[in-house]
């Protein structure tokens, strides 16, 4: 087939244009993006064009949708951004070394793209299909990613294996960036750390850098394994466990651990709105171990997505390491090694391909790279870095029950030239050798640090301050934190006809039966006025048959009150208890009660109301995708809900595509068996032709030459109609070899015209199958009257200012 916008290269649907054949007159070399699935390894000297290969590959996943994250040490992937379809020398100029003429180097771009049949049309598809993203984990250089691995609550739903790979993984992590050996068997401060994490998952809760530190010191248990938890870590050694962590984290060079967008792997390969991804890591402006602690966290998190996808055999997502030196030896055990190794063996069910790069194949644990189907092998460096990479190759052959032929295999590396590749899969009969393609972003090398904050600027957008914000209100209301500014100047708590006029003359004297509190707002430590306000504490069950939901919230809505009573449609709701006071600050003042507030008898009529208005006005309200049977969990953000759609579209196409070709196949494999038929008439009708035009030859030469030579009369008549009757012959089987060609023309028209069919269906198919058009429908969950329970409502005097 075609690709879209390549100039005179055919390629199979769905393959990724890689480069040429080296050695085949420059046949092109189309990788089925499938075989990644068996996940990949890129090994090449500085200089054999290894950087440029996994840019080509990166590229062409993201023409075929493909999301990935691209782990970057040295900065040289951010040149994945540079990509200007316009061509002109004004997009090169910011990027070009002082003194080089943009204009020359933009000829030189868009005349090397053009010896590979490529040009702007290709790189705007290519900049239009995926959201491509610079981030710089621990810096507001590009896009801030927080470095601090995920603590929050797990999904209700978390699959237990997941869980413990990820609190191993957090475990690891934060004992990297103290030094502490990780060690998970050896080392009790990762047991320490590991069990707290699990403990409080598994209470469906999760912690805070504060809440942590704090169980690190006193922990929720009193054993770790079978015994005492003093005799295996002291509470000397915890506390001085908790204080290494929390210096490592107040200090300044830490500061931007904690900011920006949550690592979060479903974030990373989707946006909010279904469309795939292309996330760059870069990490050179971390230190060596700050890397460990980041990579080692980001694993974590991926192998803990990955766990809660479906299983699919098509290629879902990739993620990309280039320089993995350090991170995957083949003596040490960094935490980031055995995370790697579970990615390696299990990714492939779940549709996630794992692609190393390095320079040095001594860096490589080859026993753990067995699990790699494809290989790309470009210029070494020394004899021993060939001898070791056919060793790894040799590894990997006899995990799949596959030969190498090591001496052909020795040959062909022995002779490599830049950016040319011995490709070796499992999935192909033989090794061929790849000339990689000309990159369609500009490859100028690492980028400066002031070179990744002009992009990100440059990048700025709309969707990417939203994806910054906070979480909305739980169960239709505003959902804030422990201190939540609820009395701001926006707040019907605020405002109002009792927010202003005479105040009263002290606090008032209220009977037994009503409770009193002051709420405290962190902003304001000393506030001038109170205003009255109602509390209710409400347990409510949503429960819903069809979505297979069926949870206990627990809303707390404070509502400013109004001599009718409270106004609960203004209330605002929080998540959690906030701080309470049985007395108000000193030299504070107090607006008037409202008429009959103090009257028990209003207490009831507004437990009533309070009931009502749960019922009416706080549905839960949950995204669904009725088409697909989706419906997100109550506590899942949007973008991970939709990460789950674009998985499941993708499930669904795979099964569509499956029912398709089921469909189509039988055809196509009827029309194929039929032009073999009519080719075998053809070649049949074709040899007789051939004979019979040679024996018809025979008679008349032998009849002329009988009549020239003085033949008998009658001998030499019967020789001439026998000629006559073999010329007749030979026309009639001309003839049938005529049919036989024009009937071969039309089932080979017949079997195009069927794959054509086939191909334009699956098109269609796919674009009708994609998850940007999945629209998501919000589905109000109401609860029941018997489903709601008032725990207490307490009149509640909130600050002013």
């Amino acid at each position: 087939m075609q690709n879209d916008g390549l100039e005179g290269v055919e390629l199979a649907e769905g393959a990724l244009y890689l480069g040429r054949e080296a050695s085949h007159a420059g046949a092109p070399i189309g990788l089925p993006a499938k075989h990644l699935t068996t996940h990949g390894v890129i090994v090449g000297m500085t200089g054999s064009g290894k950087t440029g290969l996994g840019t080509v590959l990166l590229e062409e996943l993201a023409m075929q949708g493909i999301p990935a994250i691209a782990i970057d040490p040295k900065g040289d992937l951010g040149n994945l951004m540079l990509a200007f379809p316009s061509l002109d020398a004004a997009s090169f100029a910011p990027w070009v070394e002082p003194g080089q003429d943009p204009a020359a180097i933009a000829a030189r771009h868009a005349k090397g793209l053009a010896e590979w049949g490529e040009g702007g049309d290709r790189i705007a598809r290519f900049t239009a299909s995926v959201e491509r993203v610079l981030y710089t984990p621990g810096s507001s250089l590009g896009r801030p990613l927080s470095l601090m691995p995920p603590l929050g609550a797990p999904p209700p739903d978390a699959d237990p294996e997941a869980l413990n790979d990820r609190a191993l993984a957090v475990a690891s992590g934060l004992l990297t960036l103290v030094g502490i050996d990780p060690n998970p068997v050896k080392s009790p401060e990762h047991t320490l750390l590991a069990t707290i994490l699990l403990r409080t998952w598994g209470e469906g809760r999760g912690l805070d850098l504060v809440e942590l530190l704090r169980a690190i010191q006193t922990p929720p248990f009193a054993r770790l394994g079978v015994m005492d938890l003093e005799a295996v870590i002291p509470s000397k050694a915890r506390a001085a466990l908790a204080a290494q962590l929390n210096n490592a984290f107040a200090s300044p060079a830490m500061a931007g651990f904690t900011s920006g967008e949550p690592l979060d792997a479903g974030r990373l390969l989707w946006t909010p709105e279904g469309r795939p991804k292309l996330s760059i890591l870069t990490l050179s402006h971390l230190s060596d171990t700050d890397r460990m602690f980041f990579v080692t966290s980001l694993l974590g998190e991926l192998l803990a997505w990955m766990r809660a996808q479906s299983g699919t055999n098509e290629l879902r997502a990739v993620l990309y390491m280039d320089e993995v030196f350090g991170y995957f030896p083949p003596v040490a055990s960094p935490p980031s090694k055995t995370l790697m190794l579970t990615l390696l063996k299990q990714a492939r069910a779940f549709g996630l391909g794992i692609v190393l790069a390095t320079q040095n194949p001594v860096d490589l644990d080859y026993k753990g790279l067995s699990n790699a189907g494809t290989w790309f092998l470009g210029r070494l460096q020394t004899e021993r870095d060939k001898l070791r990479v056919l060793d790894g190759l040799e590894s990997a052959a006899s995990t799949s029950g596959d030969r190498v032929d090591r001496a052909e295999l020795d040959r062909l590396l022995s002779g490599l030239a830049p950016r040319t590749f011995l490709v070796r899969s499992v999935h192909e009969e033989r090794p061929v050798l790849l000339q990689s393609r000309w990159a369609l972003s500009y490859l100028r090398g690492p980028l400066a640090r002031d070179e990744v904050r002009r992009l990100a600027r440059g990048a700025a957008s709309l969707a990417s301050e939203r994806a910054l914000d906070g979480a909305g209100g739980a169960a239709g209301g505003t959902t804030q934190g422990e201190d939540a500014t609820i009395a701001s100047a926006a707040s019907p708590l605020a405002s109002g006809p009792l927010a202003s006029g005479a105040l009263a003359s002290g606090r008032p004297v209220l009977p037994p039966e009503i409770r009193e509190r002051f709420l405290v707002r962190a902003e304001l430590p000393s506030p001038r006025v109170y205003r009255a306000g109602a509390l209710a504490a409400v347990s409510v069950r949503y429960a819903d048959a069809k979505a297979g939901l069926d949870v206990l919230r627990r809303l707390l809505l404070i509502a400013p009150l109004l001599d009718e009573g409270p106004d609960w449609p203004s209330a605002w709701v929080f998540e959690r208890e906030p701080t309470l006071e049985d007395a108000p600050r000193a030299d504070a003042s107090l607006l008037p009660l409202p008429e009959g507030a103090a009257r028990p008898a209003m207490f009831k009529r507004w437990q009533r109301a309070v009931i009502d208005h749960v019922v009416r006005d706080r549905p839960l309200v949950l995204a669904s995708v009725p088409a697909l049977g989706l419906v997100s969990a109550p506590d899942e953000r949007e973008e991970a809900f939709r990460a789950r759609v674009a998985s499941a579209v993708t499930s669904g196409r795979d099964a569509e595509l499956t029912k398709l070709m089921a469909k189509w196949q039988p055809k196509i494999d009827r029309a194929r068996v039929r032009v073999a038929d009519a080719e075998r008439r053809f070649a049949k009708a074709s040899a007789d032709g051939v004979s019979a035009n040679v024996a018809s030859g025979i008679e008349i030469g032998a009849s002329l030459l009988g009549a020239v030579f003085g033949g008998r009369r009658r001998s030499v008549t019967t020789g001439i109609s026998r000629a006559a009757r073999s010329a007749r012959s030979a026309a009639s089987r001309s003839a049938s070899k005529d049919l036989a060609k024009a009937a071969l023309d039309d089932r080979k028209a017949e079997l195009a015209g069927l794959e054509a069919d086939v191909d334009a269906a699956r098109r269609a198919l796919l674009e009708s199958w994609r998850p940007e058009h999945v629209e998501l429908v919000s589905r109000a969950i109401r609860p029941l009257k018997s489903g709601v329970e008032l725990d207490r409502l307490e009149l509640c005097w909130v600050p002013l200012g």
